[in-house]
């Protein structure tokens, strides 16, 4: 009879806890991370239009040092800046001007010069020892191999030839159309040709066994002052051992063109290392490309550092493109992370970013986090602590500080995959959203929720992932973004007025529906209530009481107990509620053999209605049962976008397909169909053989409140304990005007009955009365007439 109650409860199990994601976060942050990224194309392209109006002029080679380094000064707080030449020069200052390097032209190594006859002779003598200042030679006998060693040696005096970008090997000769064959030769960049040879650290330790060396050109670091000049100057610059530097060499370097002689280029040169960027990743990429790119992360010194590199180019005589080499800006990853600390610190917000192949590697995160570690590689099992497996090693923790010259010298640079992000607590929260997030196939900008520790019914939190990406230059990355949810308390927990509000009108309907129970069980033997089939209406009675008892299971936060429970408690309560009703439907219609007539021939007795009670719950329980085993409700959450930036997340009760869904309303929507036309088949039979007509009115109310419910719950913006407070509403209203339909008209007949039979009594005691009374009275006419 209560068609409406199963879509009542079908939207009843909703919980949704308010979340405001504004989806702009995910705008600022790449806008944040796209200010941040852009500033290394800004400043290069900056010196590269000083080079080009003449600001350079020994076109960037060794003798324009202290105008770069000047140049580079002025742009403060840049991170590290620098170029390459073809011809092996290198030089630039490092993040924050916290020093200079600079390294001459010429091949990574040479043999060792044998008098100072030999033009490589003024570079052997160039090296000093970096912790107590004494002069060294340039030699790899003093170099430690620890990983390959790389050189580059000239071909044919470094001839120019067409690039290797696609572009240059074209063959434009091939092409027939005139205009077409000249812009392709138009587009050919031409570099220097040159081979880049590497030896493993076993090959190199052999050499050095054998005393196989060579010299190199040596790559120097220099301390500078606020203006980018390099500096000597007493209380300024210091060895390791803390002693100061003092270095005067004269010599004719490379650096002394222009300059009138001989010159000093080792002014304040602390530190030396054999270095040639032209076999670096930043170099090699430009190189093959001929196009400004980012290159992936590569080791520098305890850390690693991504750089935005450039082409720079020259004509030669004959008016071709000449690659001369490249100008880059280098992110140290810690770099990147300080950056989105500073941006993220305070906030409720947190941010990863990192690099989308396989093992996803941590490029910085709002945590603070470094996504760098400093270990020692091990052999199994040899660590003190804990080891680590990274890309086929075993890795100890570095027992040294990062910055310390033990942790510098000794401990390798690794870097951390986001998986294993720890060191913040919101680091947990970013590594479990990325898990969630690469399970779905790290879907771009929409949105999941992630709860501790696995348990809707706690804090959660809001996360979406996105991209960051350059394609015009090498670079894609992608972020999530995760922030916590701000629960409403829509829960109906102790303390809420919705709380008592549901618990206030459950126990009314309940009580009303006992009321009624009671009094029909202590009425049992008037013939009123014989006439309503008391038992079965006593049984309707105590399900539409245990209906209302079921509004209790809406309290509370949405647990898979919760789901189960509000599933089993409502569905059987309606069916062993209406089951009463359908069988004293079926009841009379067997009873009738014409409309509006009574087979007295025909008799039906109470334990044969009963046995047509019984299926209904049956089958309602076996129903119930196959849902639990095959798709149990359980506590889910549902992601919805009411406007354009707010989020909110849903906690409901739902099922993994609509069919439990539908086969219910299927079900009981046929009770209720097939009570309602027994009914009204039984509409012209005597009132007291049976109650259709009551029947009838009780559903045409449960009907009308059910669809004005259904209307203002999806009409007005409830939340959810609004909702469940309305359906508790709904179910209190239908079932105690059901009650009152059946129980009332029987209690005020019987109440009639009563008052007409005290009426009775009473005329027959004052006729007794009268009676008796003293001869020669008068007869009360009113006691004559109560007598006959």
């Amino acid at each position: 009879m209560r068609f409406v109650f199963p879509l009542l409860l079908a939207a009843a199990n909703l919980r949704f806890c308010g979340a405001r994601f504004n989806e702009e976060v995910v705008e600022r942050i790449y806008e944040h991370l796209d200010r941040f990224m852009s500033r290394p194309r800004e400043i290069l392209d900056f010196k590269l239009a000083f080079r080009r109006v003449g600001g350079f002029h020994h076109g960037m080679g060794p003798a324009d040092r202290d105008t770069y380094f000047a140049v580079v000064s002025a742009l403060s707080g840049q991170p590290n800046t620098f170029y390459a030449l073809e011809d092996g020069t290198f030089m630039g200052i490092a993040a924050g001007g916290a020093y200079a390097f600079y390294k001459e032209y010429g091949d990574t190594l040479y043999e060792p010069p044998a008098s100072p006859d030999d033009p490589n002779w003024k570079y052997w003598i160039a090296c000093v020892n970096s912790k107590t200042g004494e002069p060294e030679n340039c030699t790899t006998a003093n170099l430690k191999a620890t990983k390959p060693k790389y050189w580059v040696e000239c071909i044919d005096d470094c001839k120019l030839a067409p690039c290797p970008d696609p572009d240059s090997q074209r063959d434009c000769s091939s092409i027939p159309d005139l205009q077409e064959a000249e812009a392709c030769r138009e587009n050919v960049t031409y570099c220097p040709q040159y081979r880049i040879f590497s030896a493993s650290k076993e090959e190199w330790n052999d050499w050095k066994e054998q005393n196989v060396t060579f010299g190199y050109i040596p790559r120097m670091y220099h301390c500078i002052d606020d203006k980018g000049r390099v500096t000597q100057e007493p209380g300024s610059c210091y060895y390791e051992n803390d002693s100061p530097v003092q270095r005067n060499i004269l010599g004719d370097y490379a650096y002394c063109q222009g300059k009138g002689g001989p010159c000093n280029p080792f002014v304040g040169n602390y530190r030396v290392s054999n270095y040639d960027a032209r076999y670096r990743p930043f170099y090699t990429i430009i190189r093959e490309w001929q196009k400004p790119l980012w290159a992936k992360p590569d080791v520098s010194f305890n850390s690693f550092e991504v750089s935005y590199s450039t082409p720079i180019y020259s004509t030669d005589e004959l008016g071709r493109k000449v690659f001369d080499g490249v100008m880059a800006m280098d992110y140290d990853l810690r770099d990147i992370t300080q950056y989105l600390h500073n941006a993220y610190a305070g906030t409720d917000i947190a941010v990863a970013l990192f690099e989308q192949e396989e093992p996803h590697y941590l490029i910085a995160s709002s945590t603070g986090s470094s996504p760098v570690f400093g270990a020692l590689v091990k052999d199994p099992g040899s660590c003190p602590h804990d080891e680590i497996t990274l890309e086929g090693k075993h890795l100890c923790e570095c027992p040294y500080e990062e910055t310390s010259v033990e942790g510098l010298s000794l401990c390798d640079p690794f870097r951390v995959p986001l998986p294993r992000l720890t060191g913040h607590p919101t680091d947990k929260v970013l590594v479990e959203a990325f898990k969630r997030l690469e399970a779905a196939g790290f879907p771009r900008r929409e949105l999941l929720t992630l709860n501790s520790d696995n348990d809707l019914s706690q804090t959660f939190y809001v996360a979406t992932t996105a991209v960051y990406e350059k394609p015009d230059t090498n670079l894609t990355w992608s972020f999530i973004v995760v922030m916590p949810g701000q629960s409403s308390g829509e829960s109906l927990t102790r303390g809420e007025p919705g709380f008592m509000l549901v618990c206030a009108v459950a126990t009314f309907g309940a009580g009303v529906c006992l009321f009624f129970l009671v009094t029909f069980l202590f009425n049992r033997h008037k013939k009123a209530i014989m006439m309503a089939d008391w038992r079965f209406t006593c049984l309707f009675f105590l399900g539409c009481a245990c209906l209302n008892l079921a509004s209790f299971s809406f309290l509370g936060k949405n647990t898979d107990a919760v789901c189960l429970l509000r599933m089993w408690s409502f569905h059987m309560a309606f069916v062993a509620a209406l089951s009463p009703l359908l069988a004293k439907c079926f009841r009379m219609r067997m009873l009738v053999s014409q409309p509006g007539t009574v087979t007295r021939r025909r008799r039906v007795t109470h334990f044969q209605t009963f046995m047509i009670m019984l299926p209904p719950i049956v089958l309602q329980a076996a129903i119930l049962l196959v849902v639990t085993l095959v798709d149990p409700p359980t506590a889910s959450e549902v992601l919805k976008n009411p406007g354009t930036v707010d989020v909110t997340q849903h906690v409901v009760c739902s099922h993994n397909t609509q069919g439990s869904f539908i086969f219910q309303i299927l079900f009981e929507g046929s009770l209720t169909l097939t009570g309602t036309v027994l009914a009204y088949h039984m509409r012209h039979i005597e009132s007291k053989f049976g109650e259709a007509k009551q029947l009838i009115f009780a559903m045409s109310s449960i009907l009308g409140m059910g669809i004005i419910i259904l209307i203002f719950s999806s009409l007005l913006e409830y939340d959810d304990s609004g909702r469940r407070v309305l359906y508790a509403v709904g179910i209190c209203w239908g079932t105690t005007v059901c009650c009152c339909a059946f129980a009332l008209p029987r209690l005020l007949t019987t109440q009639n009955s009563n008052d007409s039979r005290s009426s009775r009594r009473a005329s027959q005691l004052a006729s007794t009365a009268q009676g008796r009374a003293p001869a020669g009275a008068d007869e009360d006419p009113s006691a004559r007439n109560l007598s006959h």
